[in-house]
């Protein structure tokens, strides 16, 4: 994942498998409380593209640290639509407040315990779904889009929920099973 993490002044651009266990790694180096602003699925492919986006407000380190105007991040990311951004708070703010948890990323806000628990029920059939067709023959490719039409994630939250679940491999390794067969 692609993490902008910031201290107020500057911003750290940079790729973890686990944000929170890196947030918490910077911060031990950091006088300055650090914070999650946004969480964007990608690898270092896609920090580096980010980085390039960001090259003008590189910190005098010339390191991974940027400082960014106010709104700029925001009109720069949008403006390369890079992500959806309301998707990439709330990734953040879940492992800058801990308060469900960094594994458990919702579509929305539940207003209710039943729409709670709907959600979470959605989550689950999602994953039982994948994991049912994982333990089947490999005839056609795993694609997210059957999902997103069935359960109303968008492809981001899908992938979220698969790697949170730690499916992803499982699912790259039965597609490459059929695109060899």
């Amino acid at each position: 994942m692609v993490y902008f993490i910031t201290d107020g002044e500057y911003t750290k651009i940079g790729y973890a498998k686990e944000v929170y266990t890196r947030l918490k790694a910077l911060q031990t180096a950091n006088a300055r409380i650090l914070t999650v602003r946004y969480v964007i699925d990608g690898n270092k492919h896609k920090e580096h593209k980010v980085h390039k986006m960001f090259e003008v407000y590189r910190a005098p380190a010339q390191n991974e640290w940027f400082k960014i105007p106010e709104g700029k991040l925001e009109s720069i990311l949008m403006a390369n639509k890079i992500t959806d951004l309301n998707f990439a708070k709330r990734k953040a703010n879940i492992i800058n407040t801990k308060s469900i948890g960094a594994r458990q990323v919702l579509k929305g806000p539940p207003k209710s315990k039943k729409e709670k628990k709907a959600q979470k029920t959605k989550i689950t059939l999602l994953l039982d779904d994948i994991r049912t067709r994982l333990a089947g023959k490999p005839h056609q490719m795993i694609s997210y889009k059957g999902y997103q039409a069935k359960y109303g994630f968008t492809k981001e939250q899908i992938s979220f929920y698969v790697r949170s679940a730690r499916l992803a491999k499982d699912v790259y390794e039965f597609n490459a099973k059929v695109s060899r067969s």
